[in-house]
């Protein structure tokens, strides 16, 4: 993958009450799985504040890659079970889609 991203998806919410271990076990699991199809990579940052708060990152490096990402969400079962999964352990989702307008430097 280029250093550049060219679109990322962003998600945030919160860990279901008492389900913060569970969901950050399963993200260890399910970020291999996402990523292993096309040029997507993910990331998983924490509020400072409030540690049941997270922002789940999806950097696609161009629009074929994220055209492939949102066409698996929409269609292919082994993608809806991990949703399934992953809706499970979280509540107050919130998808936002950004597209780059400024490269960072050395490959970021």
């Amino acid at each position: 993958m280029s250093g550049v991203h060219r679109s990322a998806v962003v998600l945030t919410f919160r860990a279901r009450p008492g389900k913060r271990e569970e969901l950050l076990a399963f993200l260890a699991r399910a970020f291999p799985f996402y990523e292993k199809h096309g040029d997507t990579r993910m990331r998983l940052w924490v509020d400072k504040g409030d540690p049941e708060r997270f922002a789940e990152i999806a950097l696609c490096s161009d629009e074929a890659s994220f055209a492939a990402m949102q066409e698996r969400v929409e269609r292919d079962p082994e993608t809806k079970a991990v949703l399934a999964e992953w809706r499970s352990l979280i509540e107050d989702l919130e998808v936002k889609a950004y597209e780059e307008v400024l490269p960072g430097g050395k490959g970021r």
